[in-house]
């Protein structure tokens, strides 16, 4: 899990920018997903926290850097196919291309689009998987 700061960061900076292209489920919030239709389930994970500089003597005066994904879930109803998926999956990639936040301190990376692919989630819903790397330097 992503530090609170972090996580912050990111999700305010979706949710303003967002354009309501679906609904989107935020992680561990009780929302419940639309009965049909598609929908987008929103996570941002820390993968680590890793000291980047040497020479106070004391690691807590060091550099250290957080790297992680943001995950986001295209979820479908199971047979529609995967081309809206693809539409919002790619409205999602784009949305986070080149965004700098926290005075610079958090940059958007690579991307993973589709790796996974084709789980249901109880049967209905067919989930298509977007992995949106990125890192915090001076956390």
């Amino acid at each position: 899990m992503a530090i609170g700061s972090t996580y912050a960061a990111i999700r305010a900076f979706f949710e303003a920018n967002w354009a309501n292209a679906c609904p989107v489920v935020f992680d561990n919030e009780g929302a419940l997903p639309p009965a049909d239709g598609h929908w987008i389930m929103f996570d941002v994970v820390g993968d680590s926290i890793v000291q980047q500089t040497i020479g106070t003597g004391r690691s807590e005066n060091e550099r250290h850097d957080e790297d992680g994904k943001l995950l986001l879930y295209v979820m479908a109803p199971q047979g529609v196919g995967t081309a809206r998926a693809r539409e919002l999956a790619e409205m999602l990639v784009n949305l986070f291309r080149g965004v700098l936040l926290l005075n610079d301190s958090i940059e958007f990376q690579d991307a993973s689009v589709g790796y996974g692919a084709g789980r249901n989630d109880e049967g209905n819903w067919f989930r298509f998987p977007i992995e949106i790397y990125w890192r915090r330097m001076g956390v």
